[in-house]
């Protein structure tokens, strides 16, 4: 069963833009329940709090469930900006989902998204051995989908109003080679065993989903329609 005494107590992750600690019920903002009135937000979070009193007390509850973690995502001002959940997290299936929310307007569309999900998601492979991650986004929400492919999330499903993301961190540290893409290349080259358009078209549409980078250079010469 998971435990979150595992994980180290006094952890504290702190970035350039960012510091990123386990949430405490002490660390919630004054302004933390108008993140939930910002007309941006509404359009994309299912959360819904008629008082400032019910939004703690469901933060009171959800802190003390044993298979979610909570991170605090604060400026270096130590202000709190936004929150990432990590929730039905399975040590068998080395799984967890994620939600994340950057509260605080004036810091979104910096990175912070990406980069919070990158150095979380790393530190839970290392603490709990958690490889796969998933998440479900609206699919008007391009903001985010943009953030999350660029933290190695890709499309699995296509729902009416969203999409579900996986990102296996093994697969987003892949990179696959494109030399033979273009010109010959290589020892073992034969022509009648080279790569047409169709071909690598093929390839790429076969690992688009598991191949978060390609390794290409302008010598390569490969048709990049």
């Amino acid at each position: 069963m998971f435990q979150k005494k595992i994980l180290d107590r006094k952890f504290k992750i702190n970035r350039k833009k960012i510091i990123l600690k386990k949430l405490k019920f002490n660390h919630i903002s004054k302004n933390y329940f108008n993140w939930f009135k910002d007309r941006q937000a509404k359009l994309f979070i299912n959360s819904r709090y008629e008082s400032k009193q019910q939004l703690l007390d469901f933060i009171k509850k959800e802190l003390k469930k044993k298979n979610i973690i909570y991170f605090g995502i604060f400026n270096n001002s130590s202000r709190h900006i936004g929150n990432i959940k990590f929730h039905d997290i399975d040590l068998k299936k080395k799984s967890a989902w994620l939600g994340i929310f950057i509260g605080e307007k004036k810091f979104r569309s910096q990175n912070i998204g990406c980069n919070t999900i990158n150095l979380l998601t790393d530190y839970l492979y290392k603490k709990l051995d958690l490889s796969i991650f998933y998440l479900k986004v609206d699919k008007k929400n391009i903001p985010a989908i943009k953030s999350y492919k660029k933290s190695g999330f890709f499309i699995i499903k296509n729902y009416r109003k969203e999409y579900l993301m996986r990102m296996n961190i093994f697969y987003s540290k892949l990179i696959l080679g494109t030399a033979q893409f273009g010109n010959p290349y290589g020892i073992t080259y034969k022509k009648k065993n080279s790569l047409n358009i169709i071909n690598t078209k093929n390839i790429l549409n076969k690992c688009k989903s598991n191949i978060f980078t390609l390794d290409t250079a302008e010598d390569y010469n490969i048709n990049k329609n």
